[in-house]
């Protein structure tokens, strides 16, 4: 699924200004509701655990569209239904600043038919001023540490993501990706170079997989992550009134793509259909655009460390496309070419 957008300068400045919007009493969601919700009218939303927002139908569940943040606990889902969005953070109509942006501690679901769907989607040309953070909630209490919350986005079908930065949109904040993330291609389905992670936009912060975070892209070609726009450090705006978290500290955002999770791409786990092929992935990283920082991929630098090992993985190597050229798909692939 891929995303251009182009602004001319002028358009540009006329909406580099931060949203204003008349103040709106905050949304709790305790229960189930059929209705798609959007911050410029529901103000910040929280779903509980127990609670959830389950929609049918193209376009957003939730979508964040004024300075309010989304906090999720519960459930979101947009299911059997092409163009499918779970979470829109749409900037059409000017920079949106908050301090929490979105916070994933529960799930999002696009599963079923239908293709061209994206769990979380970035778009409308201006600049999300805060964090996207998808984690898990971990309890001590006990014997051995136990999740209490977690995040888990799974998607299935052909041209979708579980994440899409449009290019032309910036995000000026860390991305956190933990718990589980899943994409798998449509039923029965040949197509190939699905991507779960595309980053095609400008990204100013940290692109961070945390310990556990499991990201898996199941399909003829797929991939996990594309980055195609640039990473840099996160920006602090005065003018609306934005600074980014750890400013000033040693954990200060560098611009970096840290890896301590499991980042898979595989073809095809088990042939399903009579019609399908022994599928082999694509790559499960492509860097396609400057990292400020550098990549990380996290391991022990000694035998006492407790740092985790973290993995990139895929089976792909040397396939036949479907223009009858060759496609090379090794697991890393930095490389400015790339599309």
């Amino acid at each position: 699924m891929k995303h251009r957008l182009m602004l001319s300068a002028a358009t540009a400045a006329l909406l580099a200004a931060p949203l204003t919007f008349a103040a709106h009493a905050d949304t709790t969601i305790t229960s189930n509701t059929k209705s798609a919700l959007s911050t410029s009218s529901a103000g910040n939303i929280t779903i509980q655990a127990g609670g959830g927002v389950s929609i049918k139908a193209a376009g957003p569940a939730v979508t964040i569209n004024s300075n309010n943040f989304v906090e999720n606990q519960g459930g979101i889902s947009n299911v059997n239904t092409s163009s499918a969005i779970g979470v829109e953070v749409n900037t059409t109509s000017g920079n949106i600043v908050n301090s929490t942006g979105l916070l994933n501690l529960g799930g999002i679901t696009l599963t079923g038919p239908g293709a061209g769907k994206s769990a979380i989607l970035v778009a409308g040309g201006n600049t999300f001023f805060a964090p996207i953070t998808l984690t898990t909630v971990t309890s001590t209490a006990g014997a051995a540490p136990t999740t209490v919350a977690g995040s888990s986005v799974q998607v299935q079908g052909d041209q979708s993501n579980l994440f899409t930065l449009v290019q032309g949109t910036t995000i000026d904040g860390n991305v956190v990706m933990g718990g589980s993330l899943g994409l798998t291609r449509s039923q029965n389905s040949t197509t190939a170079g699905d991507t779960a992670i595309d980053i095609e936009g400008n990204l100013q912060g940290n692109l961070l997989f945390g310990q556990g975070a499991v990201v898996t892209a199941i399909g003829n070609q797929a991939r996990d992550m594309v980055i195609l726009g640039p990473i840099s450090p996160c920006q602090n705006n005065a003018s609306v009134g934005y600074t980014c978290a750890n400013s000033g500290t040693a954990l200060a955002s560098t611009g970096s793509f840290l890896n301590f999770g499991s980042i898979t791409a595989i073809g095809v786990q088990v042939p399903s259909h009579k019609l399908e092929g022994d599928f082999e992935s694509g790559s499960a990283v492509v860097i396609g655009n400057s990292v400020a920082g550098g990549f990380y991929n996290a391991g022990p630098s000694t035998g006492t460390t407790t740092i985790p090992t973290a993995t990139i993985s895929g089976n792909g190597d040397i396939a036949t496309s479907s223009s009858g050229g060759t496609v090379f798909s090794p697991t890393l692939l930095i490389d400015p070419s790339q599309s």
